[in-house]
């Protein structure tokens, strides 16, 4: 049996108009193609099928490109002395959960078998997100506490702001957590520590990330 997992973008199960952004808008293109197979006129073909809404997940191996994983790497940089004191940063003004990639995976994992067992609907959605919130300054101030550098500074970089950014990324997981044995168990600071030992790894090993 194929079990198809779609990941779709939204803050709750009824968010399904205005996507700001290109991500948002296909997710909710598939979002509604998924739903449409539960029709009994569109032939399944045995695949089963559910909605994901991933909130933002991190952890080691990360891309640079993510604001948490751009911030660890720029203090590992600094602590090897291969970047000035510094951490560049764009758009500091949004909120959002954090969750480790390890507990969202466990979550996929945990669907796909009530999936298999047949106790999902076809085109149910769930959040999948952690508990804990952020605002950006705080998830700069938890990395610098795990480093020894303690000048270091942070600068505002305009190259590094968003056309389209999302403020406000909140999500309410009480779904998925009444359908599985499901919660996040790691936590937001033990996810950052990780991560910024990775980078520390990274560059030990003479894998030096590109400054960006």
């Amino acid at each position: 049996m194929i079990i198809a997992i779609l990941v779709n973008s939204g803050f709750n199960i009824s968010f399904i108009d205005k996507p700001r952004l290109n991500i948002a808008i296909s997710s909710l293109s598939l979002s509604s193609l998924i739903k449409a197979r539960r029709s009994p006129n569109i032939i399944m073909n045995g695949i089963k099928t559910f909605i994901t809404r991933m909130g933002t997940h991190s952890g080691r191996r990360r891309s640079d490109v993510f604001f948490e994983s751009t911030v660890a790497k720029q203090i590992a940089l600094i602590e090897a002395g291969l970047q000035k004191p510094i951490i560049k940063v764009g758009n500091l003004s949004s909120v959002r959960t954090f969750q480790d990639t390890r507990d969202a995976v466990r979550a996929y994992y945990l669907l796909a078998i009530e999936s298999e067992k047949g106790k999902i609907d076809a085109g149910e959605a769930f959040n999948i997100a952690g508990e804990e919130a952020f605002k950006l300054p705080e998830v700069i101030d938890i990395l610098l506490k795990f480093s020894k550098i303690k000048n270091i500074k942070i600068e505002s970089d305009k190259s590094r702001f968003r056309p389209i950014d999302a403020d406000y990324q909140m999500f309410d997981n009480s779904k998925i957590r009444s359908f599985i044995d499901w919660k996040p168990e790691i936590s937001v600071k033990k996810m950052l520590e990780d991560l910024l030992n990775h980078w520390r790894k990274q560059i030990e090993s003479n894998r030096i990330p590109l400054n960006r």
